[in-house]
């Protein structure tokens, strides 16, 4: 019957467009595992990418932080060896000033009373050992001073080296805060990474 012919045909037509339909959504399926799958394999790169670079970074910061404590304790070692460079100074002039003060006074009790001058004045003379006293005091200021001389010198190179260095501390500290920057940033990089991988596989699934 042609009735039955039509139906069968319409059956045939339905099955086929029935099929064409799953075989494009199972296409679209396909394609979006395929998009899936790749988007992971980029974020895995990327992951990997951005483990590398926070290893990278946290070698950075050890670096950075053990050069820091190495010149924090070059510049403690010479704060120590300036202060006490300092003190000896200090130590040197002050006994310096006792000494005038002491042979001022010795010179003024070697004074012996005036006595008539063959003029008809008075003369003011000295005892005996004024010449040797005198000499012995210039050969004392000369050592004196000379080491004043040295300790300043030395002062003066100890305070240049601690300005160097604590430039240098001041480069470092710099250098670190930078480093300890990017690794931050290459941890929330990493992090990020994670949770779009995580996310992908969860499309996956």
């Amino acid at each position: 019957p042609r009735g039955g012919l039509a139906d069968v045909a319409a059956i045939d037509a339905a099955v086929a467009k029935a099929v064409a339909q799953e075989r494009a959504r199972w296409a679209e399926v396909e394609g979006a595992v395929v998009e899936v799958r790749e988007a992971q394999a980029a974020e895995g790169r990327l992951k990997e990418s951005n483990a590398a670079e926070r290893r990278a970074a946290s070698e950075r910061v050890r670096t950075a932080e053990a050069i820091a404590e190495e010149r924090e304790a070059e510049a403690a070692h010479l704060r120590t060896a300036l202060q006490k460079a300092e003190g000896q100074l200090r130590e040197l002039k002050d006994e310096a000033n006792a000494r005038a003060e002491a042979a001022g006074r010795a010179a003024v009790s070697d004074l012996v009373p005036a006595t008539p001058s063959a003029e008809g004045g008075y003369a003011v003379v000295s005892g005996g050992g004024e010449k040797t006293g005198q000499s012995a005091a210039s050969a004392l200021a000369v050592e004196r001073w000379e080491a004043e001389k040295k300790l300043q010198k030395k002062v003066e190179g100890l305070r240049a080296k601690l300005t160097d260095k604590g430039r240098e501390l001041a480069a470092t500290e710099a250098e670190l805060a930078r480093s300890r920057s990017q690794l931050e940033d290459a941890r929330q990089r990493e992090a990020r990474a994670r949770e779009l991988l995580e996310s992908s596989q969860a499309q996956l699934a």
